[in-house]
Order: structure tokens, then C-alpha cells, then sequence
């Protein structure tokens, strides 16, 4: 199973809130191109069997799309698609493990965790591709964590 699609699913349902009755439309990116949501039309989206269902006010479908063929979303105040220039995707550099409290190198360069007031706690000028690192003795709290132009904010507990 996929996390990426999972991921999108849970980010959708989380951004349906009065907060983002403000833009008025919701760009998805699937695997076959962009699809444009009038938020007064379709309702809410439920998620079942692997699919994503829009719904209307009524309860109808309006279409349904494969969790597997979500690749991104946001919100905006026009249908036009040329919105969707404003959305940024960057490959990770580098993966945490919570649970193992270990970061996964994916691109060689420099590595850094800082804290939330800045201060450098780790710094790997030259950190390789494929390389574990343990911050299993790191204090706890939350940690900013950099590669590139990469950026996680995480919490270490």
C-alpha cells in the first residue's frame, strides 16, 4: 500500500473546513491531469474501498477517483487551472522514522535539525544518500529538520 495517496486523502479531508470556505474551488491532480471542484456543488468527500467520492448536497456522486491516482491538491479562489502554478512539489531528501527515531538520507548534502528557536542540534555537512541516522539521544520536543530546500518539522519523543 501506498502512503502517498493516504497522506493526500488525510490532507483533503483536513483542509474541508469553514477556513477554506474562502476559496471557492478545489484543484486535484490526478494520475490523468487536473480536476477543478466547485466547493458550493460538491459537499463532501468520502473516502471507501480504495476511492475517493465527491459528493453534492443531496448525497450524490459527482465523480470518484482512485486513492491511487491522487498525486496533489489545493485550494483557490478561480477554476482556472493556471492556479496551479503556485504549488510547489519537492521530492524528500531524507525520510524520519518516529518510532525508530532514525532519518533516512535519499540525496547526498548537508543534513541539519535545528530547534524551534534555531539553534543548530545536528549538522552533517556531507551526509550520503542511504545513510541512518539515529537522534535516538536527542532531547525531546519538536525539531525542525533540513536537506536541501527540504524542510520537516517533527517531534521528537
Amino acid at each position: 500500500m501506498k502512503l502517498k495517496p493516504i497522506i493526500l486523502a488525510a490532507f483533503i479531508v483536513c483542509s474541508l473546513s469553514p477556513v477554506s470556505a474562502i476559496d471557492d474551488y478545489l484543484h486535484i491532480k490526478t494520475a490523468d491531469g487536473w480536476v477543478v471542484f466547485n466547493l458550493n456543488k460538491a459537499d463532501r468527500l468520502t473516502f471507501s474501498g480504495g476511492k475517493m467520492n465527491v459528493l453534492d448536497a443531496s448525497g450524490n456522486t459527482v465523480t470518484t477517483i482512485s486513492q491511487t491516482d491522487l498525486e496533489k491538491a489545493h485550494f483557490s479562489n478561480t477554476p482556472e487551472s493556471t492556479s496551479v502554478t503556485s504549488v510547489i512539489a519537492e521530492e524528500p531528501t531524507f525520510t524520519f522514522d518516529a518510532k525508530s527515531k532514525t532519518v533516512k538520507i535519499a540525496s547526498d548534502g548537508l543534513f541539519e535539525i535545528f530547534s524551534v528557536d534555531g539553534k543548530t542540534l545536528v549538522s552533517i555537512p556531507e551526509a550520503k544518500k542511504g545513510e541512518n541516522i539515529s537522534v535516538e539521544d536527542m532531547e525531546e520536543g519538536i525539531v525542525i529538520m533540513k536537506s536541501g530546500t527540504y524542510t520537516l518539522k517533527t517531534i521528537v519523543k
